[in-house]
């Protein structure tokens, strides 16, 4: 995994980040966990409200509520180092 945190970035509150791993071990399928921001505070109505979309609901995984997004954020996340060297590094 790696973690991504840009150097302007400010953590207000504790993240786990080992639920966050365990969470990916658990489910293959989560390639990617991007931490909560204001851009991604009631994520599914803003992406309704802005492009009529309806997202798929949250996934339960190790304790988590996993929101699924349509868009790649470059704020703090988690990542699968094979996702990030195939999405980012490309």
């Amino acid at each position: 995994f790696v973690l991504v945190v840009q150097h302007d970035w400010l953590f207000v509150r504790n993240v786990d980040l080992a639920l966050a791993v365990e969470a990916m071990d658990v489910d293959a399928d989560i390639k990617y966990i991007g931490l909560q921001s204001i851009t991604t505070l009631d994520y599914p109505k803003r992406m309704n409200v802005r492009y009529g979309l309806e997202l798929p609901p949250s996934k339960q995984v190790g304790g988590l509520s996993l929101v699924p997004q349509l868009l790649w954020y470059d704020k703090p996340h988690l990542c699968r180092v094979a996702q990030y060297t195939d999405v980012v590094l490309r």
